[in-house]
């Protein structure tokens, strides 16, 4: 960072390392006079403080789970019980999660003609957090601060950025010993249902289930934290209940008859969610005890907000088979739902699939080379509503305008909002081979998605940014291949692997009219919806590297320069092919925006094993993708050559120095923008192979749990993200952060938290 502004005084004719009349007013320093301020009351000329921050943002993850379950009955009612109890830390501080639960699995035999089922999940779990996610506050910003600032003071003191010696960004620490955030969540899952034979082949079925979900948000900030330091304390209490049932009426038709089966089921069902939210916040609160909000002695906030939707479905679906072997599925199902305008509200979507088990037929029946082989052959259309409520209707807010209330508007209708559908073939086999110890599926499917709903960019004189619009259509087509062997088993061993691989390929086709590209939105990202390219195509400029002659941040042009841009210098080779024999120029805007990458994995795999020998089990599973890229948003800041006070990353050291220089990484230029604006240069492969899951496992032989009371006794110890192995750069390749929440703004990596390595030791016993 002394480095980076010593270069502003160079550029700007001066030389105060060489030349102290140059000291007093230079960057130089202004910067070592910050530093003074961010180490406070150590020393950074003599590495006093080396602060690995990192290491602050995280905390052991303990977990102690329990769980519990019961089974029993009669011929007339069957029951089943299970409770659980976890208790689990984060991976960051400040986060903690505790959960209680039970289930309660109900069959009642009334009559020989009815019976009834009831099943009844109720938990209650509680989420301890600092600040959101993508906040300053949020844990793993605290890699951001200066290495040369320590955690406390000599004092002891916690150091914030305005109570004590300042640092880089308000740090979590502070959020930490200084505030609560507790979300309390209480949930009830219902589900119940009458069968009643009209005859021994006609039945009536009426289903009623609910979820009821209640959540409490209760956060305190005292006087000492950022929020709360300006109003004496920050309180603010959220109360969340959404309630969503689901009524369902049918009529079921089974039918055997000589080598004829048919099974008939049709209905209707009547789905509605509504979600109340109530939310008061006040401040200047006398003690730092009392947190609840009736000790505020200002309320600040209050709003109070009811979204509802609803969806009225009629369904059909019959199955058809001959012989063991010809399958035949029909269905159709009408659906109407609130989100869309009195002319959209309802679609139809059908679907018919067929197979066929060719190893029932005389000419593989008995083979024991081919064991099993069915061939089954689908097309059905799908629709997808998943937009927020209201979005058809023009809408308007009230507000509070000198003492008085009043409305603003606050979207623009779109009555012409309908449903996205999809149309999907598919086509595959089902096979068994060597009497079924080589085993496997291969499947290709082709969807062709029409209407999609997104959120697109309106042109301002609208006084609105985004409306969700149908623009155009996407298709997504592939292959999936299975495979499982069984390499031996008997009385003592049994080893078998096993391995999946999917290939995805998606683009879009169309959007309105002319219209061939939608964003990228907002400087922070590169995803834009590009007809021909994948959604969620990363767009952007093409960064080319540093400059050997002088360290400027360069960028691809990817057009002809004109005759003026070469003339004047803005466009030029780089002598000696170090960029090939493509124009660069240090001018951001001068160079053309192109397609960079996928942010959807192309190809998804994984791979097995499973041993056992005399109780001992060893489960091995490794899982990765490739194909896509992951766009690092931090990078602007810690991967930036020195461009603001930030922690670097070590590739940062490969910065440009002297002349001649071949390197990736300009010149360090304090509070210049050298290179750090949203690029390629920050967009990185998202490939990686992960063993996901290692268990081993010793199951106690009989003989000794029966000496216990046990019916059975397992013993085993599991390691979940164990290794990865990636050349992404971050802390770990597998996001998949949607910002907005649009389906588009995918694979953005801004100080994510990464999965967590877990091991687990636990005991299973059965009485």
């Amino acid at each position: 960072m002394r480095e980076s502004a010593y270069n502003n005084d160079l550029a700007d004719g001066y030389d105060p390392i060489n030349n102290p009349a140059d000291y007093a007013g230079s960057w130089l320093e202004f910067w070592e006079d910050y530093m003074d301020y961010l180490a406070g009351d150590t020393d950074w000329r003599t590495l006093e403080t080396d602060t690995d921050w990192e290491k602050e943002a995280y905390q052991k993850a303990n977990i102690t789970s329990f769980d519990l379950t019961a089974s029993g009955g009669n011929d007339k009612t069957t029951f089943a019980f299970s409770g659980g109890y976890t208790n689990q830390d984060g991976i960051l501080i400040g986060n903690s999660f505790k959960r209680v639960s039970g289930r309660l699995n109900l069959d009642h035999k009334a009559t020989d003609r009815l019976s009834f089922q009831a099943n009844i999940a109720i938990s209650k779990s509680m989420n301890n957090r600092l600040a959101a996610d993508n906040a300053f506050a949020t844990p793993l910003q605290l890699v951001a601060q200066a290495p040369i600032t320590p955690v406390r003071d000599k004092q002891g003191n916690l150091f914030d950025d305005a109570l004590n010696p300042s640092m880089s960004y308000y740090p979590a620490t502070v959020e930490l010993e200084n505030s609560n955030f507790l979300v309390s969540v209480f949930r009830n899952i219902v589900s119940l249902g009458a069968t009643y034979k009209l005859t021994d082949d006609l039945r009536v079925i009426g289903e009623y289930g609910f979820d009821l979900l209640t959540q409490n948000d209760d956060r305190y900030q005292n006087e000492f934290t950022q929020t709360g330091r300006a109003v004496g304390g920050y309180g603010q209490s959220r109360w969340v209940q959404a309630f969503n049932y689901t009524a369902r009426a049918m009529l079921a038709y089974d039918k055997v008859f000589n080598q004829h089966s048919l099974s008939i089921i049709g209905g209707t069902e009547l789905q509605e969610k509504s979600i109340d939210v109530t939310d008061a916040q006040g401040q200047g609160f006398p003690l730092a005890e009392l947190k609840k909000l009736t000790s505020a002695a200002e309320p600040v906030f209050i709003t109070s907000t009811l979204t509802e939707e609803a969806f009225l479905s009629f369904f059909a679906r019959a199955n058809y088979k001959f012989k063991d072997k010809y399958l035949l599925s029909l269905s159709g199902r009408s659906d109407a739902s609130s989100k869309f305008g009195p002319d959209n509200k309802y679609g139809f979507f059908p679907a018919a699939s067929a197979g066929w088990i060719l190893t029932q037929e005389d000419f593989l029946a008995g083979k024991n080379t081919v064991s099993f082989l069915k061939f089954r052959a689908s097309y059905g259309v799908t629709g997808n509503a998943g937009i927020p409520n209201y979005r058809y209707l023009a809408q308007y807010s009230g507000v509070a305008y000198g003492g008085e209330s009043g409305l603003v508007p606050s979207q623009i209708p779109n009555p012409e909002l309908r449903w996205e559908k999809t149309a999907q073939f598919d086509i595959g086999f089902d096979f068994g081979f060597f009497n079924d110890r080589l085993t496997g599926e291969v499947d290709y499917y082709n969807k062709q998605t029409t209407d999609l709903l997104l959120n697109t960019p309106v042109p301002a004189t609208s006084g609105f940014q985004t409306q969700f619009r149908n623009v155009g259509s996407l298709e997504n087509k592939g292959f999936e291949l299975v495979l499982n062997y069984s390499i031996l088993k008997n009385a003592d061993w049994s080893i078998s692997i096993g391995g999946n691989y999917a290939s995805n390929r998606n683009k879009i086709l169309s959007l309105n009219g002319d219209e061939t590209r939608i964003g990228p939105t907002g400087s922070r990202f590169l995803n834009a919806v590009i007809v021909g390219q994948p959604i969620g195509a990363f767009y952007g400029r093409e960064y080319a590297g540093a400059n050997p002659a002088n360290g400027d941040a360069l960028f691809y042009m990817n057009r002809t320069p004109t005759q003026t841009e070469i003339d004047n210098g803005t466009a030029f080779i780089v002598p000696n092919g170090v960029y090939g024999d493509r124009y660069v120029t240090r001018s951001f805007n001068s160079a053309e925006s192109i397609v960079l990458g996928n942010p959807t994995p192309t190809g998804i795999y994984g791979f097995n094993t499973n041993i056992s020998y005399k109780g001992i089990e060893l489960s091995v599973l490794f899982q990765g993708v490739t194909g896509n890229k992951v766009f690092d948003g931090a990078g602007s800041f810690m991967s930036a050559n020195g461009r603001y006070e930030d922690n670097s990353t070590v590739d940062q050291m490969r910065r440009w120095q002297n002349p001649g220089d071949i390197t990736d990484v300009p010149q360090a230029r304090l509070y210049g923008n050298n290179g750090a604006q949203s690029s390629s240069r920050f967009l990185y492969d998202g490939s990686y192979l992960r063993l996901k899951t290692l268990t081993v496992a010793y199951n106690v032989p009989n003989a000794i749990s029966s000496k216990l009371s046990l019916t059975s006794a397992r013993i085993y110890i599991t390691g979940q993200n164990l290794l990865t192995f990636t050349n992404y750069k971050g802390w770990d390749p597998e996001v998949n952060t949607d910002f907005n929440a649009n389906n588009v703004n995918l694979s953005n990596d801004f100080y994510a938290a990464p999965q967590p390595k877990n091991f687990t030791v636990g005991i299973k016993v059965g009485f």
